[in-house]
């Protein structure tokens, strides 16, 4: 998707069947509350923005169907507003299970992560430790593109119960050209 702007008055989106790998480019939708991405070639949520008054989503035909924990993630990726995904009601179970999830969690699943049948086993702590090896792994990638070496991460600031799930994650990247030198930090937060 090369990128689908601010619509702040769109309340349905039909993307389906235009060979979608991945909703990167697509802006907050402040109004959307029906979103149908079926029939493309998702393999995850990477690039799900927030959208808050999300109601219905519709993701069948992806290979994203393919992770055991598909459901869960997309709970995980969407607001509490969400009533139904793929057609089906959301149960108070299934809510309730995405929820006791670390916030870390719905952080990295709008980053592509996807939960396992491990997951599921795992107490949170272990979870929250799953889900920040993944943002190391994430921002070690995203730094070598930008010809940059990862120096350090930190999880700066996690909610607090009944806050909302915002996480702050730190990254001090090097870039690599100007090693021998004193070399200038970046600072990035997501």
């Amino acid at each position: 998707m090369a990128s689908l702007p601010n619509l702040p008055n769109l309340t349905t989106l039909t993307l389906s069947h235009n060979l979608l790998q991945s909703l990167d480019g697509m802006k907050r939708q402040p109004s959307l509350e029906s979103l149908s991405i079926s029939n493309n070639q998702l393999a995850t949520f990477s690039g799900l923005p927030h959208l808050p008054r999300l109601q219905r989503i519709d993701y069948q035909e992806n290979p994203v169907q393919d992770w055991p924990r598909h459901r869960e993630a997309c709970l995980l990726a969407c607001p509490s507003s969400l009533e139904a995904v793929n057609g089906e009601a959301v149960q108070d179970a299934d809510r309730m299970h995405a929820e006791s999830l670390p916030a870390l969690a719905s952080l990295c699943v709008r980053r592509g992560w996807m939960p396992n049948d491990d997951t599921g086993k795992e107490r949170p702590p272990v979870v929250e430790m799953m889900c920040e090896n993944f943002l190391v792994e994430y921002q070690v990638a995203r730094a070598e593109t930008m010809e940059c070496l990862l120096k350090d991460v930190r999880v700066a600031g996690r909610p607090q119960e009944g806050e909302p799930l915002t996480v702050r994650c730190e990254f001090d990247c090097l870039k690599t050209e100007v090693l021998e030198r004193t070399p200038p930090c970046l600072r990035a937060s997501f």
